[in-house]
């Protein structure tokens, strides 16, 4: 079980994202946009199934982060 998930949405992109969680039976739990202009999609208390639909059915394209997170980009 997952507490949280959330996707940063380029607002562009949104209607579409949601209408894909949406055809795997997964609403989600808040969306606001922020600051910055982004939007921020939220889904509470996932099971490992549903948050594994969610992670499949997400395009790259919607991401409005796109790069590498915990260690460096490259090593030889």
């Amino acid at each position: 079980m997952l507490d949280l998930v959330r996707f940063r949405i380029r607002p562009e992109c949104l209607a579409s994202a949601l209408a894909d969680f949406g055809s795997v039976g997964v609403e989600p739990d808040s969306v606001e946009a922020r600051p910055d202009g982004d939007v921020a999609v939220e889904f509470h208390n996932l099971t490992d199934e549903y948050a594994a639909l969610l992670v499949r059915v997400f395009k790259p394209e919607y991401s409005a982060i796109i790069g590498v997170i915990g260690g460096p980009l490259f090593e030889d």
